[in-house]
């Protein structure tokens, strides 16, 4: 009986993991806009992207709940990122170049 309890414990976690992990988006912003990217993403999943080259937008990861944006070494984002009403938000690998913008900042 505890290994039969342990198998269905186990099957219904990697259920749930897989269910509430959302999509691993390659974006390659010297062809593709990140933006538009984050825009077919559903922002209540967990979403990972991995962003290559030099992404020349202002960015908006409002909403998300759970979302991790991963660079190689080449990837930067050269405008504002913002976040409003998000949590949970991880920027990994990647350097924001926002040079010559008029930083706000709003409480």
């Amino acid at each position: 009986m505890k290994i039969a309890r342990g198998v269905f414990l186990a099957c219904f976690l990697t259920m749930f993991s897989v269910a509430s992990h959302g999509a691993d988006i390659p974006v390659d912003c010297n062809v593709d806009s990140l933006n538009a990217a984050l825009g077919g993403l559903d922002p209540a999943d967990f979403n990972v992207v991995l962003i290559k080259g030099r992404c020349t937008e202002d960015v908006d990861l409002s909403g998300f709940a759970n979302l991790e944006l991963r660079g190689d070494p080449s990837a930067t984002i050269a405008g504002f990122v913002s976040m409003f009403d998000a949590g949970n938000i991880t920027l990994r690998g990647i350097t924001i170049d926002a040079t010559g913008k008029d930083a706000r900042t709003v409480n």
